[in-house]
């Protein structure tokens, strides 16, 4: 420290030199606290972020949707759009899926199909439960399961799906919503036609109805129909076919006991058919034999049908 000899006046004037510079050093750190708290202020500052869109919560339909969050210091909360709210193919959109036309199949009808050849290729289905002369209290049966295919009926209660709705009521073909075909039957030159579907609801024929198709076929000296289905929109809905039933008990018919004439004085068979197998011929061939009671009437003619998976294979007449 330097020791310097002034007179009164030059020791104030050293006096108050030495407190202004001690000011000076006061404001200067005090500025210097300032801009680090500042800086520090500043680092603490934060920002926030969106995040990608998740996967969507539906491959089609009306309910699809995604959702985004934010990270970071003050972020908002999540956001949610729509997405995937189409059907392929022309579709009628549902809720989680579509409900596709005749020629595709998939969730959302992204699959073509071939059906084959309709007369042929078809699944005989045997169940006179499905006509309109059958009846349930309850709510009966559903085809909304069924499988998209062509199908041919082979019941004797008939083999065509109900074209006059007047036929049609709630708890007929065995289901508490039944359904006709709107249309004609096809001509055999007509080959494969598009038809409605519909199921009659509240006095209209016509609540609900699809597409479905028909095609008339002459195979093996044999007249039929064949009808490519789809599942039903709803349930409890079912196609009907055949309009015949049962005959009453002690009554038989030529329709293999379903109406119409029904009569008591139809032979009956009053033991079931026995099946067996044999051999025959070199080298061996395995054959079926079928062993009935045959009623003793002298003018009666036997019709033996030979039948695997619900359809006939093979038929002879014994007389």
């Amino acid at each position: 420290m330097l020791c310097v000899t002034f007179s009164d006046g030059e020791r104030t004037f050293v006096k108050m030199r030495k407190t202004q510079i001690l000011l000076l050093i006061v404001l200067v750190a005090l500025i210097g606290d300032s801009e680090a708290l500042f800086s520090r202020r500043r680092r603490r500052r934060c920002d926030w972020h969106w995040n990608g869109w998740s996967a969507c919560s539906a491959p089609c339909g009306t309910l699809g949707t995604q959702t985004r969050t934010a990270s970071g210091c003050g972020a908002p909360g999540p956001q949610t759009r729509p997405c995937n709210r189409f059907c392929y193919n022309g579709g009628t959109i549902l809720a989680t899926s579509c409900r596709c036309p005749l020629e595709f199949q998939g969730t959302c009808c992204e699959i073509s199909v071939v059906y084959g050849e309709p007369c042929t290729d078809y699944e005989a289905v045997d169940d006179h439960t499905r006509s309109t002369g059958s009846f349930v209290s309850g709510n009966g049966r559903c085809d909304s399961g069924l499988t998209t295919q062509w199908y041919r009926f082979v019941s004797p209660a008939g083999g065509e799906i109900p074209t006059d709705c007047s036929l049609l009521a709630p708890g007929n073909c065995s289901t508490r919503g039944p359904v006709w075909m709107k249309g004609a039957l096809p001509a055999l030159t007509d080959g494969e036609v598009v038809r409605k579907a519909c199921r009659p609801a509240f006095g209209d024929c016509e609540d609900r109805c699809w597409d479905i198709r028909v095609q008339s076929c002459f195979e093996n000296r044999e007249s039929y129909y064949v009808y490519l289905l789809i599942p039903t929109p709803g349930c409890p809905e079912a196609y009907c076919a055949g309009t015949e039933k049962p005959c009453p008990p002690g009554e038989s018919s030529e329709n293999y006991g379903f109406t119409p004439e029904c009569t008591a004085d139809f032979p009956n068979i009053t033991t079931n058919p026995r099946l067996t197998n044999s051999t025959t011929g070199i080298p061996p061939e395995v054959v079926l034999l079928c062993d009935f009671d045959r009623p003793p009437w002298d003018n009666l003619t036997m019709e033996v049908n030979w039948v695997a998976g619900n359809e006939i294979f093979h038929q002879t007449n014994l007389t």
